[in-house]
């Protein structure tokens, strides 16, 4: 029950939960052996110091401003005890909808409304709270003091979609892009942000890819908030470099054993939705230098929203925060025949095609974006099965199972300890990372519970690289 359970709430906050049809499959299965399980319910939190509290968009200054089913949007925000100008913006994650219906769908749930669960205080406790927002400075050394901000996602449009009125058949909001600037504008009118020396934006999951794929546009916004022009900006993303499906599959498919008819397939293919003017509509925010450069190659503006793709053509300072082996990436980035596995078996399949994505994994971020070591990026490539910081929050003895965050094989730095060197250091491009274990039929699921997956005993790693710049 404790192992279904754990799957399960990987799967509901991870980016493939409301559309991958092998992805619902096992999670059907995992549904029989959890019968009375709040299945829906976020990510329990790590419990440090104050608590964040709830705050509503207020409707008469931002009418645009919607959820899914037209409810308010909102946002969950602690301030130190100690006031500072420093803030940490971070977006929730939750995957995204590929077409009305799908969106109707997830109207009624957590992330396509906010009706009576944003001022609780118990559905903040809830939501807000990964580890990266944690004050405690032994886990979360640079940003433990700062004013946090946790945005909720209930526009099922990685937080970008522009749609005047509403859709044909259900009458939904596609209103990302207004809640995006909704949140900054209340952050700065009513919280202080319009006196920020410091901002991070962070994500988890699709959180994350809109991060990387936004983190421009919206540093633009900011700026023309912020009284300080000086104001540092950056960005971390966690678990949203997912690999681009069409490059290294060849025939292989997520949806079937066969590619879609224009060579697309999995992830890329059901974006449209939300980057379609019949759909979301959501481009506006999207990375320009990104969409020039698909569009020179014939290819729609829903690459974009690909973390792989759109990361090399970030110019905002960004630290990306990834596993090679994604709990939710193997999961829906596999060969139809491997989901099918993990459906019947609730085993990882075949371990050929875990270790194929670990490499891929390494050689796309590596080859891709951190191929210039004169732009403003860092990397912490882990080889935990995880998705987010779902290891590291949760309550189960399961999920608890890695009691620390990895470690660099040769810093021994934690992520978010690299994280804040980089950082500190001016935005020097460095590369911490761990030597990927290779799973086995045998012991598939268990290999990162080891702590040569998470905590690299003697002779486990390979030396990191670490490059030093003046970045002016």
């Amino acid at each position: 029950l404790v192992f279904s359970y754990f799957n399960l709430l990987t799967y509901f906050n991870s980016e493939c939960m409301v559309h991958m049809m092998a992805c619902r499959a096992y999670a059907f299965l995992q549904l029989t052996a959890c019968i009375g399980a709040d299945l829906l319910a976020p990510q329990s939190v790590v419990e440090h110091g104050p608590s964040f509290r709830g705050v509503l968009i207020d409707r008469q200054n931002y009418s645009r401003a919607l959820c899914l089913d037209g409810s308010s949007p909102c946002f969950y925000l602690r301030t130190p005890a100690k006031p500072s100008r420093k803030f940490l913006i971070f977006f929730e994650g939750g995957g995204f909808c590929t077409s009305e219906e799908d969106c109707k769908n997830r109207s009624r749930t957590d992330w396509g409304t906010t009706r009576n669960k944003c001022l609780d205080s118990e559905a903040g406790r809830k939501f807000a709270g990964r580890v990266i927002q944690s004050d405690d400075p032994s886990i979360n050394p640079l940003t433990h003091n700062w004013n946090h901000v946790f945005v909720r996602y209930c526009d099922g449009g990685y937080f970008a979609g522009e749609r005047e009125g509403t859709s044909p058949r259900h009458g939904l909001y596609y209103r990302g892009r207004y809640i995006t600037e909704a949140v900054f504008h209340t952050l700065s009118s009513s919280y202080g942000l319009n006196t920020a020396t410091d901002v991070i934006i962070g994500g988890c999951s699709a959180g994350a890819i809109r991060t990387i794929s936004h983190v421009d546009a919206m540093s633009g916004m900011l700026r023309n908030l912020v009284d300080n022009h000086e104001v540092r900006i950056a960005a971390i993303a966690d678990s949203g470099y997912y690999l681009d499906d069409t490059g290294f599959y060849g025939n292989w498919s997520d949806f079937s054993s066969e590619p879609h008819a224009d060579g697309t397939m999995g992830f890329t293919r059901s974006k449209e939705y939300a980057t379609s003017s019949t759909g979301q509509n959501g481009t506006a925010l999207l990375n320009e230098a990104c969409l020039a450069d698909v569009q020179s190659r014939s290819l729609g503006p829903n690459y974009c929203l690909v973390g792989s793709v759109a990361a090399q053509f970030v110019s905002t300072p960004l630290f990306l925060w990834q596993s090679r082996f994604d709990s939710d990436q193997l999961l829906c980035d596999r060969p139809a025949s491997s989901a099918r596995e993990i459906a019947r078996g609730w085993a990882l399949g075949d371990a050929r095609v875990e270790n194929y994505y670990a490499h891929q994994m390494a050689r796309y971020l590596e080859g891709s974006f951190l191929n210039n070591k004169y732009l403003p990026r860092g990397a912490f490539l882990d080889s935990c099965r995880r998705h987010c910081d779902s290891d590291y929050t949760a309550a189960s003895p399961l999920q608890n199972r890695f009691h620390v965050l990895p470690q660099d094989c040769t810093s021994k730095l934690t992520p978010l300890q690299a994280f804040q060197t980089w950082y500190e250091r001016e935005f020097e491009q460095v590369y911490y990372h761990q030597t990927e274990p290779f799973f086995s039929a045998e012991n598939a699921y268990d290999r990162c519970t080891a702590y040569a997956c998470c905590k690299p005993a003697e002779g486990l790693c390979t030396q990191s690289r670490v490059w030093r710049r003046l970045w002016i």
